[in-house]
């Protein structure tokens, strides 16, 4: 049930996309109680990075003209 929470539409992904810091730290104070839980949102959260990180790499115009 934590996983599905995290990782849905409106989960950890969406939340940093439009900045909803307020919610975000919601979920951490309610996760945080149990360590094991924070892995959950560890792990959604280095996913989310990485893509954004992949779309910065393969960006043709940054290729071209990098800022």
């Amino acid at each position: 049930m934590k996983t599905e929470i995290v990782e849905k539409k409106t989960g950890a992904s969406y939340m940093i996309e439009n900045k909803r810091v307020d919610e975000l730290n919601l979920m951490y104070k309610c996760f945080c109680r149990e360590e094991s839980n924070l892995n959950i949102i560890v792990c959604c959260l280095g996913d989310h990075i990485e893509e954004k990180g992949k779309k910065i790499v393969n960006d043709e115009e940054l290729i071209k003209n990098p800022t």
